[in-house]
């Protein structure tokens, strides 16, 4: 059961950090000035991309955290699949916070990608633990 939870979270913060990614390469391009129907294609593509990802997050994650299980080492290997998931949620973030002459609407706050952090390396922190 605590396999399933985990892999159900780890499917909502995979695709909080594509759709992070997304506006991250959205706002890079609004930056840019590039042609209003280039950004349609580019958005497109990523789309089709994100939705790439997103299914192999869906089908990787439940053979890793279920292999995790049989070897005893559950525990590491969540905080290995959060802890990345979490640390691209920050760099898109930190990324669309750090781009210039973009407006503050379109930034993220500052405190929800250093939480994204600390939560990153916390997962990353267990994982080397229980290795």
């Amino acid at each position: 059961m605590l396999i399933y939870l985990c892999w159900f979270l780890a499917q909502v913060v995979g695709f909080l950090a594509l759709v992070s990614g997304r506006e991250w390469v959205l706002a890079v391009l609004a930056v840019s000035e590039v042609d209003v129907k280039v950004v349609g294609l580019i958005d497109k593509v990523v789309f089709f991309l994100m939705g790439a990802a997103g299914l192999s997050i869906i089908v990787l994650s439940e053979g890793f955290l279920k292999t995790g299980a049989r070897k005893a080492r559950l525990l590491g290997r969540i905080g290995l699949l959060f802890g990345l998931e979490f640390l691209a949620l920050f760099a898109f973030d930190l990324g669309r916070f750090l781009l210039p002459n973009l407006s503050e609407a379109a930034r993220p706050e500052l405190v929800h990608s250093l939480a994204a952090l600390a939560m990153g390396g916390a997962g990353l922190l267990v994982y080397w633990r229980k290795r």
